[in-house]
């Protein structure tokens, strides 16, 4: 047997000894010390389950994702003509109601159908759960009216106090709008008809009577309500219309002027003025369109420049009595594009001060191909030009117009800066192959 020595033992037991005497002591001190480690647990233990069960709350919160509202707003068209409905659908997710000035309609889904005057921005709220909201827009370009649906062969446009006329080369030939774009009136012929124009609210059509290029053709006279009230045939011999189309008769105050085969000057009533002044062979080998600005007509065709076919623009002026052209004026070229292409003038118009031409220029892509492109020319009253935009990403020009301040449109849609041909805006598209300028532009 281990025999422990005796002085171990006694501090051994000495220890003990004073650890009861100590805790004795302080119960007989303290004696709501058992109560108070009673306490001391219970709160130890509210702050550890409370805490864990915030915890476990909060963790909890976090895990929940509140979804948010959308909407989508579409349009079954985005650019129409005044008067036409279009439908307006919209379709919201995690919404519980949808609100919009235009529609009465508050389901999250749905549709109603608009009337829009003018260019318009239509939008709508959805609204979710704690206030949330989503919104959407779609934009409606309105224009003034467009044409029906068909009319592809429109070469001449003309305005009278109370509509706009239009001509197309199937039935009905020439066609009156008023200006809330609703048909008032029509005119069928059994001919083609060339152009259009109009003076003091009458309207002048200039017809070809079949498809050779030596039918006559003839001009008539038409009121305000289409009614045709005098009919003009060229002299023996000679060709009004010619199947080109454009702008081959013009009319302001001082009369009537037609190309045809010949340049031919007539008063207000349809009486020949002067003799039919032969263009072909004098200065242009084609001639395509005509105007006419402060006494002078400016015939623009082709021609031939060093074995080059080429654009031309001819002046012609009346002689002294006021009767006849004659051929002492300026004769210019466009000479566009590269020295083996062909260029063409289609349009003119006459400005503040000098003449604008319109036109195309054939290239050559690099890839391949070729095709026409746009041309677009001013000269002054002189002959001499002042400035030439040529461009292979817009097309080719068959209308020009001038407003009141000297700007100028072509049918390419774009409005022209008169100092340098420069855009000064353009919708981008082409509108056709006239132009009339007014309270609005067609």
């Amino acid at each position: 047997m281990i025999v422990v020595p005796k002085i171990f033992q006694t501090k051994k037991e000495k220890k003990e000894r004073e650890d009861k005497e100590m805790k004795k002591e302080m119960q007989l001190k303290l004696p709501w010390f058992p109560i108070l480690d009673i306490l001391l647990v219970i709160l130890l233990g509210v702050v550890l389950f409370g805490c864990g069960s915030k915890k476990d709350n909060n963790n909890n919160n976090n895990n929940v994702v509140v979804q948010e509202p959308t909407v989508i707003l579409t349009a079954s068209e985005t650019s129409i003509w005044r008067g036409k409905k279009i439908t307006l659908s919209w379709e919201a997710k995690n919404a519980n109601s949808c609100k919009a000035d235009w529609t009465a309609n508050t389901a999250v889904s749905g549709s109603a159908d608009v009337n829009p005057t003018d260019t318009t921005t239509y939008s709508i709220t959805c609204y979710g759960e704690d206030g949330n909201s989503a919104d959407d827009a779609k934009s409606i370009s309105v224009d003034l009216w467009k044409l029906p649906v068909g009319w592809l062969d429109t070469y001449g446009a003309a305005k009278t106090s109370d509509g706009i006329w239009f001509d197309d080369w199937d039935t009905p030939n020439v066609v009156k709008f008023n200006l809330d774009g609703k048909v008032q009136c029509s005119i069928a012929k059994s001919y083609y008809v060339e152009t259009i124009a109009s003076y003091s609210d009458k309207i002048y059509a200039l017809w070809h009577d079949g498809n050779s290029a030596s039918s006559p053709g003839h001009i008539s006279i038409f009121d305000n309500n289409c009614k045709e009230l005098q009919v003009i045939e060229p002299p023996t011999g000679y060709v009004f219309g010619r199947l080109l189309g454009g702008e081959t008769m013009v009319v302001d105050q001082n009369g009537i002027v037609v190309l045809g085969s010949d340049l031919f000057h007539l008063d207000l009533n349809g009486n020949f003025i002067g003799q039919p002044f032969a263009i072909t062979g004098n200065t242009a080998v084609m001639t395509f369109g005509v105007t006419v600005g402060n006494g002078i007509s400016y015939t623009i065709g082709l021609d031939t420049v060093n074995g080059r076919t080429t654009a031309v623009i001819v002046s012609h002026t009346l002689d002294s009595a006021g009767n006849n052209w004659v051929n002492n004026s300026w004769h210019s070229t466009a000479l566009a594009g590269e020295a083996n292409t062909r260029d063409f003038f289609y349009a003119v118009a006459v400005g503040q001060d000098g003449v604008y031409v319109g036109g195309a220029v054939a290239v050559t892509y690099p890839n391949g191909g070729g095709g026409w492109t746009y041309l677009l020319v001013k000269y002054d009253f002189f002959g001499n030009r002042l400035w030439l935009v040529e461009d292979r990403n817009r097309g080719e020009i068959n209308g020009l117009a001038v407003d009141s301040n000297g700007y100028l449109y072509t049918n390419v849609g774009e409005k022209i800066n008169p100092a340098d041909g420069s855009v000064v805006w353009s919708i981008g598209k082409t509108c056709g192959e006239s132009v009339i300028v007014d309270n609005g532009i067609f």
